[in-house]
């Protein structure tokens, strides 16, 4: 329940460090982990009066970390990457996930 800019940035501390745990132990598959991350955006916006601007932070927040992930990865197998192409697949893939639950 998120009522300040302090307290957005502490929620996008804790999504990054979500990712990073997840990144680095790599056992949640992203149709479990996008959920949860969902879960918790929608969660910490119930109380405030601007929940579609707080929503919508988060979730371009949690896009970007995934992002990051992605691209990683991605020049982990490729260093030869498209990055556009990869970070346009890493968006619509998350977003894929993320729209098909917790509707």
């Amino acid at each position: 329940m998120i009522r300040s800019n302090k307290e957005i940035n502490i929620a996008k501390l804790l999504i990054t460090g979500i990712f990073r745990q997840n990144d680095k132990l790599c056992e949640i598959d992203d149709s479990i982990f996008i959920p949860i991350i969902k879960a918790g955006i929608l969660y910490a916006s119930t109380a405030s009066n601007n929940k579609d601007e707080i929503r919508s932070q988060l979730l371009e927040h949690a896009i970007s970390e995934y992002i990051k992930t992605w691209l990683k990865h991605a020049q982990e197998d490729d260093e030869n990457i498209d990055e556009d192409i990869e970070i346009n697949n890493a968006r619509q893939t998350f977003l894929e996930y993320y729209n098909e639950t917790l509707k």
